[in-house]
């Protein structure tokens, strides 16, 4: 009955635990969860004020940036073509300069296909084929360098819109010896033309003089300079072959190419796209740049040009043109959104103060209800073990007291016996609890001093036949080095090594072998008891060290005890810093170790 009464309280005890900490989570969490929803309800209020401002923000300086890339690409505009007017101003000069990539004139491939060149051009041409043939290319190289000083070479054109003069002094160059003294002028002379701005020669034919000029040229770095910007305009002639485009006053782009119109003849000025959007975000004051932030300028055509919130247009000359900010790597939003970024730090620590919060309380009641259900298990522990000895020398005496006759002698002695037991075993409790109070109340003291090992087995084998005189079990003692010394609190090591021969005693059958051992393994002295009992199921194994915990204990309450032999031994065992150790199998009986360490004992 007092176990049931035990078990209810116990279990009214946990389902008022578990009301009491779900109401202690919920007066903590929903506050800190609704603190946490208006933080979030914030932030984002914040966020959408912030891109409200930074949108604001963009659209002043893209207005800005607009109107002064306009100004700054007119400017570029105006420079090009005063360069070209300039009379002294050649293709090396503009290219060098940066001032444009390339000049050419837009000839068409059907009007060069179709052009059948002049026919002194065509006379000369063979004239100078049949002397290469015949008398080789000294003779020739001597008749091209006469007819150019002559001017015989001048105002002559060749099949496809070439001039004549350009293309011989080529030949000359190539097929003349290095040291002969009119080398310099043909070159020069060669120069010139490909300098030329105003009726320039054909793109191909200009890429073509250039590509073989770079092998014989005495500055083939600048030959190989015109030659990058004659592929460039040879590229462009390609692209608007097939292309109609409407007379421009501004920069026109084709593929990646911006061109500007020179002049009625179709000259035109070369930019990369790139290299002229470079050139204009460079040329921006530095006070008028955003901090923080790049300008990219995207031409027209390009996949990028979608419109996007940080995008804008721009004006002539730049028409088609779009601008746009993009933020830098190195920027760093934090400063621009604090307050967001305060909001989320606050809600964080607002969840983890809560949430400790929360552990602390559950720590706290657990332990209170732990002390609780210990203190409950204890008093009806308590109650029913004292219950039965007493309740026996009750039944005793009074069984005594009551007889009518005088009673037998040897049935007084036999009453005393059982009394004297059940005394014992009162004592034996008392005994137990007492310990088990100053165990957890951390009182006992241990006062360590050397033992031999052997002594403390025989004392406590001797202890234990006192205690049990009956013979039915057998007790062997084997110890691997009976001098061995050991520094240990020899009442509390009876103490353990007894509770161990009681257990072995009590959950044995009837044919009881115990056997109590001691030997040494590396770190360690084992104080061990063995038994042939029925063992323990492995469910069960972790939890015989438990307070107040018996196996099966309806089927074994008649052997008596309150289920704190084993916390006992394994107190002790750790306040001589060892360990207790259970090897065990269904059938094959228990075997108990206490393991205590010898490395810092000497006499080992």
């Amino acid at each position: 009955m007092t176990s049931m009464n035990g078990h209810l309280i116990k279990r009214a005890n946990a389902s008022g635990s578990r009301i009491t900490l779900m109401l202690l989570v919920l007066s903590v969490t929903l506050p800190a969860l609704c603190v946490v929803w208006l933080l979030i309800r914030a932030s984002e209020n914040e966020e959408l004020a912030y891109r409200q401002a930074l949108r604001e923000s963009h659209s002043r300086e893209l207005s800005l940036l607009s109107s002064q890339l306009n100004l700054l690409a007119n400017a570029k505009l105006q420079e090009i073509r005063q360069w070209y007017e300039r009379p002294d101003a050649t293709l090396s000069n503009i290219v060098e300069n940066g001032i444009a990539q390339s000049i050419t004139r837009a000839i068409s491939t059907k009007a060069i296909s179709s052009g059948e060149g002049s026919p002194e051009g065509g006379a000369l041409s063979q004239d100078i084929r049949y002397l290469f043939q015949t008398f080789g290319p000294t003779v020739a190289y001597g008749r091209i360098i006469e007819w150019w000083q002559s001017g015989a070479l001048k105002d002559h054109i060749l099949k496809g819109e070439r001039p004549l003069e350009p293309a011989f002094l080529l030949l000359a160059l190539e097929y003349g010896q290095a040291d002969q003294p009119d080398r310099s002028a043909v070159e020069s002379a060669l120069m010139e033309w490909i300098d030329r701005l105003h009726d320039p020669m054909p793109a191909g034919q200009l890429r073509f003089v250039l590509s073989h000029l770079q092998h014989h040229s005495s500055n083939p770095q600048k030959v190989a300079t015109l030659l990058s910007s004659a592929r460039l305009a040879d590229r462009w002639a390609s692209l608007i072959e097939n292309s109609h485009t409407d007379p421009w006053t501004g920069f026109f782009v084709v593929d990646d190419l911006a061109t500007v119109s020179l002049g009625t003849d179709g000259t035109v000025a070369l930019i990369h796209c790139d290299t002229l959007a470079d050139h204009l975000v460079n040329a921006l004051p530095q006070e008028s740049r955003p901090s923080g932030r790049i300008i990219r300028l995207i031409p027209p055509g390009n996949p990028d040009t979608k419109a996007a919130p940080e995008t804008g247009s721009l004006g002539f000359p730049l028409d088609g043109w779009r601008i746009e900010l993009q933020s830098a790597a190195s920027e760093s939003p934090d400063s621009d959104r604090r307050p967001v970024l305060l909001y989320i730090w606050v809600g964080i620590w607002v969840i983890l103060l809560s949430s400790i919060l929360v552990s602390l309380v559950i720590a706290m009641v657990r332990k209170q209800v732990n002390k609780a259900a210990f203190r409950n298990d204890l008093v009806a522990t308590v109650s029913h073990e004292l219950k039965t000895p007493i309740a026996s020398v009750r039944l005793l005496v009074d069984t005594l007291l009551t007889q009518e006759k005088s009673p037998d002698p040897d049935q007084v002695r036999d009453y005393l016996t059982l009394i004297q037991n059940e005394n014992h075993r009162l004592g034996t409790l008392v005994e137990k609890f007492l310990t088990f109070s100053r165990m957890e109340r951390n009182r006992i003291t241990f006062d360590s001093h050397p033992t031999v090992v052997q002594d403390l087995l025989e004392e406590s084998a001797q202890s234990f036949r006192e205690r049990f005189s009956r013979q039915d079990y057998t007790l062997s003692i084997e110890c691997q080095k009976p001098s061995t010394v050991l520094v240990v609190d020899r009442a509390s090591m009876l103490t353990a090594i007894g509770n161990l021969l009681e257990n072995a005693y009590k959950y044995t059958g009837s044919d009881k072998e115990i056997v109590l051992k001691a030997y040494t393994i590396p770190r360690f002295m084992v104080f061990e008891v063995a038994d042939n009992g029925p063992g323990i199921p492995k469910n069960e194994v972790g939890r015989v060290f438990q307070k107040f915990y018996q196996p099966d204990r309806k089927l074994n309450s008649h052997r008596g005890g309150v289920g704190l032999g084993l916390s006992i031994v394994t107190f002790v065992a750790r306040r001589h810093k060892g360990k207790v150790k259970l090897i065990s199998e269904p059938g094959n009986g228990c075997r108990f170790q206490i393991l205590i360490p010898h490395a810092n004992h000497p006499h080992c």
